[in-house]
């Protein structure tokens, strides 16, 4: 069956430098930001006056962490209170950012497969996998025949998908993959052995498909069993093959 995907356009080599310096720029506003609001914070615990240095203020802080009233303009300013304060800040913060990413990380455990990159757009699969298309194709798959064509006589309806009908063709090859009692030949095989419009060859290991399909089967033409093992004892196996028929002998 077809694969439908769209181009895969990888991203620029650079990208990862330009996205950390970005982070990079971010993360030190955001921690200049947050001494210079300790400070304000600081002051009105203390009962002093606000700050009156701006928002840059915060960076002076670290180059002299024993008296950040200084830098920020609030003489007087407790240094113990003041980082107890950055440090609560910075803990509520990196506690944030910590249910922030596991979010994330859950959100993208759970992806929807209909929006993966290389999955068919539902335009694409009306234009090749619908039943309409499928259609248009019947002079191909089945030129013989001439009156009105519907989609089951040139193809199998695997499904829906993206708010249509799925449709193979009667050419494509389908690959079906399960464990053991997974029901593969009850919702697949068997359905796809009583809708086929044409002949019909099926073999198997077990006679499930045979059981369930041939007395429906007997009602549109001839059905032929071959059973040399007699896996399904109580039905006509008149189907007989030779192994030496037709062999030259002197």
């Amino acid at each position: 069956m077809p694969v439908l995907s769209g181009p895969v356009q990888a991203k620029p080599a650079n990208d990862l430098f330009i996205n950390l310096a970005l982070a990079a720029l971010i993360a030190a506003a955001g921690f200049t930001g947050l001494l210079r609001v300790a400070g304000s914070v600081a002051a009105f615990l203390t009962g002093l006056p606000q700050p009156t240095e701006g928002f840059t203020a915060g960076v002076g802080v670290l180059a002299r962490p024993t008296d950040p009233g200084a830098a920020l303009g609030a003489d007087g300013l407790n240094p113990f209170i003041y980082w107890v304060i950055v440090v609560l800040f910075l803990g509520i913060l990196v506690t944030a950012a910590f249910f922030v990413w596991r979010s994330i990380r859950q959100a993208r455990s759970r992806v929807d497969p209909h929006r993966l990159t290389g999955t068919a757009t539902a335009s694409e699969v009306a234009r090749v996998a619908s039943a309409k298309a499928l259609v248009k194709k019947a002079a191909t798959l089945r030129p013989s025949l001439t009156q009105k064509i519907s989609p089951e006589d040139v193809g199998y309806l695997l499904g829906t998908g993206k708010g249509g009908q799925v449709w193979a063709t009667v050419e494509d090859s389908i690959l079906l993959i399960g464990p053991p009692r997974s029901g593969k030949g009850l919702h697949i095989v068997i359905n796809a052995i009583l809708d086929a419009p044409g002949a019909v060859i099926t073999t198997s290991t077990r006679p499930d498909n045979l059981t369930a399909t041939l007395h429906a089967r007997a009602r549109k033409g001839k059905v032929a069993v071959f059973d040399p093992q007699q896996l399904a004892p109580g039905l006509p196996a008149g189907m007989r093959w030779s192994p030496v028929r037709g062999v030259m002998t002197r």
